[in-house]
């Protein structure tokens, strides 16, 4: 498929606000509408196309041709039109025509008259003298005279009234028959998106949640209207978001039509553009990072935050004590990594004690997202652990007592030892519920240190590091991705039976 636009990875920062990691692409031939809240991020996304605004991260690309390696001849094939007309207010719409004739080499004057024709706008008079629907409609005759084969709209139809909205929208199709034109519409007007887009993006807090087909959004989307009582009892993973009202909820689906099979009595009201927008942002969507945030809630109560720094703690004393590679091994390859697994058995237990299970599996989660977020959560923390021991490892390399390869080897085996008790630790406390898991860590943490106590008497740790350990290393590297996806595949299923 040929794209007229681009984007990969853009990333754009300010002081207060960040668009991140955006990617989309604009086939030819299509209308793409973008679609957000104020602020959301969607003029920001705008002005880096245009290099108006300098891109951090990322690439974009226009007709195939980098936007900013190729700034002056990308922009001969752009027209944009923002929400205000920024000629010269006394300047008069034919001399605009010949300012615009020396600057872009396709521009045709026959065009332009014809449009302003069209749109009933007087040549001769002073654009100050223009209402704010005649100013965009000289914009829109500007940006259609240069024959541009990428149009860039930024709420450029809000000021115009219904009728010549209309007329707009019908030249936009037009515009892209030839299936070698795109167009990139930003609108508040939701409606007009439903009249012309192909495409919708969704951007929100600077960033894309989602770009979906229009016709998706038709065939799949729907609105339900039902009481409490159904509400309570529908399949979490048919629900995107809801509202609860006076006297109903209504419920955003994403299958319709499988729906209204299984529900034939249900009312399920087509979604358009501005449903889809509203329930995403006010509705009571529940994504993981709410359990994840909820997770970090309860490792920073008070009690659990002594446990953390008692392990710091213990870790400091090892380094202390043992300035030697049996107190490198013991401190990255395992103390740190195994107390890296305490999150879960923290927000197992408060979990346990509120029964928070019962409420969160009424939020508009799947039972994978639940079990995906405590994952994710956990790992989240594993990774400040694993800082924290390579802090330790270049302590001991820079003063002297390890040289770096064998020290690195001694702080990724760590990693593979903390990433594997961490599979196993996670299944086991779905398995046996937080109070024997708890038990089960314990075991595990005793049993990891009796082994390295005995290997401490038994074993020359210098005759280990020293070995080239690269193959052995990758090895474990792909058993402990193995034990998460197995550990994660298995905490699924007996989440799931727990609760059918």
């Amino acid at each position: 498929m040929d794209y007229a636009l681009e984007i990969n990875h853009l990333t754009k920062r300010y002081k207060d606000f960040c668009v991140k990691d955006i990617s989309l692409k604009i086939p030819k031939g299509t209308i793409m509408g973008l679609i957000g809240e104020n602020g959301a991020g969607k003029s920001t996304i705008i002005n880096t196309i245009l290099n108006i605004a300098k891109k951090d991260e990322g690439d974009i690309k226009i007709f195939n041709k980098d936007v900013y390696q190729y700034e002056s001849v990308v922009k001969e094939d752009i027209a944009v039109i923002f929400d205000e007309c920024h000629f010269n207010p006394n300047m008069k719409p034919d001399k605009i025509g010949i300012m615009m004739s020396k600057i872009y080499k396709n521009w045709n004057q026959e065009t332009y008259l014809k449009y302003l024709n069209q749109f009933h706008l007087s040549k001769d008079k002073k654009i100050k003298e223009f209402s704010k629907g005649m100013k965009m409609k000289l914009s829109f005759a500007v940006a259609f005279s240069h024959n541009p084969k990428l149009l860039i709209l930024d709420e450029a139809t809000s000021g115009l009234d219904p009728v010549v909205r209309e007329e707009i929208l019908d030249i936009l199709k037009d515009y892209i028959v030839n299936d070698e034109n795109a167009v990139l519409i930003s609108s508040h007007i939701t409606s007009d998106l439903d009249k012309v887009a192909d495409y919708i993006s969704f951007v929100h807090e600077g960033e894309l949640l989602f770009t979906k087909t229009y016709e998706d959004i038709q065939d799949n989307y729907g609105i339900l209207r039902c009481g409490k009582q159904m509400f309570e009892i529908l399949n979490k993973e048919d629900v995107i978001a809801y509202k609860k009202e006076e006297f109903e909820y209504r419920v955003l689906i994403h299958n319709r039509q499988d729906f209204m099979k299984v529900h034939t009595d249900a009312i399920v009201e087509k979604a358009d553009v501005e449903d889809l927008m509203l329930f995403y942002i006010r509705g009571g969507t529940c994504f993981m990072r709410g359990i994840i945030y909820k997770d970090y809630l309860i490792a920073f109560l008070p009690k659990n935050i002594i446990s953390m720094l008692a392990n710091i703690i213990v870790s400091i004393g090892i380094v202390i004590f043992f300035p030697n590679y049996y107190g490198l091994a013991l401190t990255v390859a395992l103390a740190i990594p195994v107390s890296g697994s305490a999150l879960l058995q923290m927000t197992m237990e408060q979990d346990e004690q509120s029964n928070f299970d019962k409420m969160q599996l009424t939020f508009p989660m799947t039972k994978k997202q639940i079990v995906l977020s405590k994952y994710i959560g956990g790992l989240m923390t594993q990774s400040v652990f694993y800082l924290f021991s390579l802090v330790v490892t270049l302590y001991y390399y820079f003063t002297g007592v390890a040289e770096f390869i064998p020290a690195l080897q001694l702080w990724i085996l760590g990693i593979i030892v903390g990433l594997i008790f961490f599979g196993i630790c996670y299944t086991g406390f779905y398995l046996l519920g937080n109070k024997k898991g708890s038990i089960m860590y314990m075991i595990f943490m005793v049993a990891a240190a009796i082994i390295y106590i005995l290997s401490f008497f038994n074993f020359d740790v210098m005759s280990i590091v020293n070995v080239n350990h690269n193959i052995l290393l990758m090895i474990g590297i792909i058993l402990a991705v193995m034990t998460l996806i197995g550990s994660y595949i298995l905490s699924v299923k007996i989440y799931t039976k727990r609760y059918s």
